[in-house]
């Protein structure tokens, strides 16, 4: 009993040790500058606000160790290494009680096997060096197992109450934990032979008392913190933020189509392949089948987690994923064990000990080289990127000012509430305009004086930001943002600051000036040449989800006016940067939008056979088929081959019900063809499909028309 406790005291430091090594020593990307940050403030992070993350994180930022930022990573280090140690003891006593306390020696060496996979696991040890809620989540849910095993070892019902005391209160840290309940309740099930229901209700409290940690939610609301993300001070906040009602379109959305599902699948595969290895899938396979023979309560636990978890998150690829790969762990050191038994057990195996070293031989060959290359991948050593890249041209603002906030949102408040960086900048996200019930854009509007939209008008995004701007422009700000050349329209309202940052114009802009695009030329240069030179920017991956996003709006809005050139130069930078032969970190998404933007380059050009080729490829490809479809119809107009023009526009609305140009550019083409009454059959269909003021521009066009 003394060496499971001294080896389990081993394996935590290790551990630890070796993430202390690669800990971030600020913030990165994502949603690491919000959770840093409430880690001090207690404000409510986005849904399901993840109170029980808030509260523990802030015991740890109490200690005068670093900054705020190291030591909300700290705290997903200490937590990754707590599931690292735990994982271990719960592989170790399965083996040992299983075996009816026999095997000693190899339960403790698979368990520490499997420890140390889980260990350099790339998902795990790359959530443990940056503030996030993943290792916390897998702390739980390795705890949640191991209380389990350890109520069927000793038959100790307090062992349950605390089991669901922690279920309870692990749902506080990631609202997901609600699909374990259907193998919780199986477990307790088959393994409570006295189904009394004071029992249950003891239970039942237990978990309510651990679930009560929601209550913060309101009570810290009401306080008014700067970060109050979805205001649930009333019933009907609070139960949309912490069932995620603004998100709820996104939910299961891998299972939108068979084909999405299956490259999901694929995808989920590869990554799981990486992690484990073959071999490894091979002894989790393994692990199941002796699972289930040996222990059925504990079969339904484990592969309900392990199941829910994969289903819910198989469209990502990540740290949310932790809990099914603790399940993976387990039921491979189950197959590793008795695969080594199977070897001692066959007497006939000419040179079976000899098997023995070489399969742990080669399970420890595979962890040596996931941590080798993981520790590269991983390492936030000396990266300070995510806290500095934008600091610049946030501080160089001028007074009265507003920024529309989208990807920088979490970024920009970690200035104001943590570094108190100019506090005098009103920062609005975009979500208090599209969707103000989810915000609590009154409290910031009382604070600045900022005029917000009467009510939730079914406008498009583009009329809810120009309402927006009419109303606050003459206000006595100026309002700045980051490239939205994607919101349609929106390109000839602004003009470009520095950085990132793009200023509103009151009025539409009808021309750069040659400043301008030198600057924004000479930003996207030094941007790119660091990408290739800098090492802090070559190990620095996680940045590039962002600059793709912003170099991509950068791209668009040169095109809007034209500079196709610059648009030239910077889509091919971009392929190099961050194609296969570099930095490979194009998504699907990302390569969609280069290649449509090509396309209507190529147009721009009067290149209309090769961009009727990239769209074609789009559309054989899958990518933005609605896109290629409208872009497809426009080549047609140009070549007035009309028929083959609606065809296309037909085919977009299809895919996308909501495109607004292929209305307007079928009533043009029912015009000319003077078809009179396809005219007004569109205008009914569009008033169905369309948002409020994009219906009102198609009628506008229906009467001229007429």
């Amino acid at each position: 009993m003394a060496k499971k406790y001294q080896t389990s005291y081993f394996v935590f430091l290790i551990t630890a040790g070796v993430y202390l090594l690669t800990v971030s020593p600020t913030i990165n990307w994502r949603d690491t500058p919000e959770f840093a940050n409430l880690s001090y403030t207690l404000g409510i992070a986005h849904p399901a606000g993840f109170p029980t993350y808030s509260l523990f994180a802030k015991l740890l930022s109490l200690f005068p160790i670093g900054s705020i930022a190291f030591r909300a990573n700290l705290f997903s280090l200490i937590s990754a290494a707590a599931s690292v140690c735990f994982l271990f003891l719960t592989c170790y006593e399965i083996l040992l009680f299983f075996n009816k306390e026999k095997e000693e020696s190899r339960s403790l060496i698979v368990a520490i096997a499997v420890a140390m996979l889980f260990f350099v696991n790339k998902y795990c040890w790359g959530n443990a060096v940056t503030s996030e809620v993943y290792t916390l989540n897998a702390f739980f849910t390795v705890m949640i197992i191991f209380l389990a095993v350890t109520f069927i070892r000793t038959k100790d019902i307090r062992y349950f109450f605390v089991t669901a005391f922690l279920y309870g209160l692990s749902s506080g840290n990631h609202a997901t934990v609600v699909f374990y309940l259907p193998g919780v309740l199986i477990f307790y099930l088959l393994e409570n032979k006295e189904k009394k229901m004071s029992r249950f209700l003891w239970i039942s409290l237990f978990f309510l008392m651990g679930f009560s940690v929601y209550a913060f939610l309101p009570l810290r609301s009401l306080t008014n913190p700067s970060f109050d993300w979805g205001n649930p001070e009333t019933i009907a906040n609070f139960i949309a933020h912490i069932t995620d009602r603004k998100t709820a379109y996104s939910h299961f959305a891998g299972f939108n189509s068979f084909s999405i599902f299956l490259e999901n699948m694929i995808s989920y595969m590869k990554a799981l392949n990486s992690n484990i290895t073959v071999l490894g899938i091979l002894f989790a396979v393994i692990g199941v089948k002796k699972l289930y023979q040996m222990r059925k309560s504990l079969f339904y636990l484990i592969n309900t987690i392990l199941l829910s978890n994969t289903i819910f998150f198989i469209d990502w690829n990540g740290g949310v994923q932790l809990p099914s790969y603790i399940c993976y762990m387990i039921l491979i050191s189950i197959g590793i064990f008795y695969s080594l038994e199977w070897f001692g057990v066959n007497d006939y195996l000419p040179g079976r000990k000899k098997a023995e070293y070489v399969l742990l031989s080669i399970f420890s060959v595979i962890i040596l080289i996931n941590g080798a290359r993981n520790f590269q991948d991983v390492s936030k050593t000396n990266i300070y990127t995510g806290e500095d890249e934008f600091k610049e041209a946030y501080l160089s603002l001028p007074e009265n000012s507003m920024i529309l906030v989208g990807y920088l949102y979490f970024h920009y408040r970690y200035y104001q509430d943590i570094l108190g960086l100019r506090r005098d900048l009103a920062l609005v996200g975009y979500g208090e305009i599209f969707s103000p019930k989810h915000f609590s854009a009154s409290k910031l509007s009382g604070e600045f004086n900022i005029k917000y939209l009467a009510s939730e008008k079914r406008l498009s995004k583009p009329s809810k930001i120009l309402e927006f701007l009419s109303l606050n422009l003459g206000n006595g700000y100026r309002i700045f943002t980051e490239a939205v050349s994607k919101y349609r329209g929106l390109s000839r309202r602004l003009r470009y600051f520095d950085g990132v940052l793009f200023e509103f114009s009151e009025s539409e802009v009808v021309s750069l000036s040659n400043s301008e695009v030198i600057k924004l030329d000479n930003y996207f240069n030094k941007k790119i040449f660091r990408f290739i030179n800098d090492i802090e920017f070559r190990h620095d991956r996680e940045s590039d989800f962002v600059y793709i996003q912003l170099f991509t709006d950068c791209i668009d809005y040169f095109l809007d006016y034209g500079y196709l050139d610059n648009v030239s130069y910077m889509l091919d930078s971009m392929t190099k940067v961050f194609g296969p032969d570099l930095r490979n970190s194009l998504k699907d998404n990302d390569i969609s939008n280069m290649h449509l933007l090509l396309g209507v380059m190529s147009i721009k050009k009067g290149d209309l056979e090769r961009a009727e080729k990239i769209f074609n490829k789009m559309i054989d490809n899958k990518e933005a088929i609605d896109e290629a479809y409208n872009k497809l119809g426009i080549i047609s107009q140009f070549r007035e081959n009309y028929l083959v023009a609606e065809k296309y526009f037909v085919l977009s609305i299809k895919n996308n019900p909501g495109l607004l140009d292929n209305y307007i550019r079928l009533v043009d083409i029912y015009g000319l063809l003077g078809q009179a009454g396809k005219i007004s059959e569109i205008n009914r269909l569009g008033h169905n499909n369309l948002l409020l003021a994009d219906r009102k521009e198609l009628m506008l066009k229906v009467e001229n028309k007429r």
